[in-house]
């Protein structure tokens, strides 16, 4: 079976309810998008699934490699009343008939778009990369890096989730998380769900690391668009805070459904994205990252965010979350999902997948450039 059909007949699945398939339809077609929308979602799924096939060998699922696909989810007839706007932008990954899938919404992509050209035209972010008010140029590579760096990042996240072994062992008929009620989870499940969006937030990380700092040829392209050498002496800077605005904007952009029992606030997730960094850092002889990524430098990077995005396109105060996490419970609250970690991965240690190095790759993998 191809793996396009079997992304498709998953929503077709005798165990969803009608409500479900009336949200997610099947495989999105991409009927009706105008000509050169559809080129680039095309283009953009035809890259990850072509890069995916090269990555899989440094996978092991089981023992074999697994065979990955990433497409389009179909949104057509949501239910009537379920979301104010009629948009999901959201991503899911899920298995079917042996294909580890993941899915992404045209809502979730069009959000992706949107956030890019806000961050790039933002003038307190355009600093961060020393590019002045008339570099047009340079403003508009960075906001096309920015986009390819949140595809990177929310598509690592959704395989992180297969990666961690997190899809297999859940009893959903395959899907991870989205098909099952967040305000039916008990406090247990809900530090579990939790700590696994922290897992899948660890393997985003690494990946972007990875392809931004180890791989040559997304760096040189970066640079080259900026109009600066590959070389620069703030390079590694640069590339670090592309990955960290990825994240954030992804963090603090999520509009429509929320499942809060299912995911830590953002600010939480970007404390535990810190210390991604400082352990990657670590691992590859980059002390200069670790030195970088300071608590303060990220309350500045975030509040840079927070003021492109703009409040009416937040759901949570991020003034309100720093609050609590400088707070007596916040900080047990971080204590709580950090003691987690140990024992959710050994829950989850017989599904997990084995990470190969790559030939030639300094431990890198590229996705999506």
């Amino acid at each position: 079976m191809p793996p396009e059909e079997a992304f498709h007949r998953f929503f077709l699945r005798p165990e969803r309810t009608q409500e479900e398939k009336q949200r997610y339809c099947g495989r999105d077609e991409l009927w009706g998008v105008p000509d050169d929308q559809r080129a680039i979602l095309t283009l953009i799924r035809d890259d990850i699934n072509s890069k995916w096939a090269a990555q899989r060998t440094s996978l092991l699922r089981q023992d074999e490699h697994p065979l990955l696909h990433f497409d389009y989810i179909d949104t057509r007839h949501p239910p009537v009343g379920t979301n104010p706007d009629g948009r999901f932008a959201t991503a899911i990954a899920f298995e079917n008939e042996g294909v580890s899938c993941v899915g992404v919404t045209r809502d979730q992509m069009d959000e992706i778009s949107w956030l890019s050209w806000r961050l790039a035209h933002t003038q307190r972010i355009l600093d961060g990369f020393h590019i002045q008010p008339d570099q047009q140029d340079s403003a508009n590579h960075l906001g096309a890096s920015l986009f390819s760096a949140q595809c990177l990042f929310l598509t690592s996240h959704e395989l992180g989730h297969h990666v961690h072994g997190h899809i297999l062992a859940d009893h959903s008929g395959g899907a991870y998380s989205e098909f099952e009620p967040s305000d039916q989870l008990t406090p247990e499940e809900s530090l579990i769900a939790q700590r696994k969006e922290i897992d899948a937030d660890g393997y985003a990380v690494t990946m972007c690391l990875d392809n931004f700092h180890l791989l040559e040829g997304p760096r040189a392209e970066f640079h080259r668009g900026l109009g600066k050498p590959s070389q620069h002496p703030r390079s590694d800077r640069w590339l670090l805070r592309l990955t960290c605005l990825a994240a954030g904007a992804f963090f603090f952009s999520r509009r429509g459904e929320r499942k809060l029992r299912r995911h830590p606030p953002p600010l939480v997730r970007m404390h535990f994205v810190m210390n991604q960094i400082h352990a990657w850092a670590g691992r590859n002889s980059k002390p200069n990252l670790a030195k970088w990524a300071t608590v303060s430098r990220f309350q500045r990077l975030m509040a840079a965010v927070e003021g492109a995005i703009g409040m009416e396109h937040q759901e949570i105060d991020w003034h309100d979350q720093s609050k609590f996490l400088l707070s007596p419970g916040g900080k047990e609250y971080r204590e709580i999902l950090e003691e987690a970690e140990a024992p959710v991965r050994d829950l989850y240690a017989p599904r997990r997948w084995k990470v190969l190095p790559r030939a030639g790759s300094r431990g890198g993998s590229e996705i999506v450039r």
